[in-house]
């Protein structure tokens, strides 16, 4: 979730910026991010393409649903959702660091 649990909480309670626009803002942070990763792995060649499709029909279709509910969806349940979201991958983080 591209430091989701790190970035969003601050961004949202600290700055008191509507969780909306911190959203945004997070991904529009994170698309970047993620497009200097990718040349960084082109240009050293350690670009896995399995992963690339798998992760690039997964944003389309996330991107697609998030379209659907924007506008649709109150910002406490907006707020929630994110927060189990987080907190699914905080428990997958934690179990994973056991092994």
């Amino acid at each position: 979730m591209i430091l989701g649990s790190i970035r969003l909480p601050p961004i949202i309670r600290i700055l008191k910026i509507d969780p909306k626009i911190a959203g945004v803002t997070h991904l529009f942070i994170g698309f970047f991010m993620g497009i200097m990763d990718c040349f960084g792995h082109a240009y050293n060649g350690y670009v896995n393409y399995q992963l690339l499709i798998i992760m690039g029909i997964a944003a389309a279709v996330g991107s697609y649903i998030g379209a659907r509910l924007t506008g649709k969806l109150s910002i406490n349940k907006f707020i929630l959702i994110l927060g189990i979201g987080l907190t699914i991958v905080g428990v997958f983080l934690i179990i994973k660091s056991m092994y």
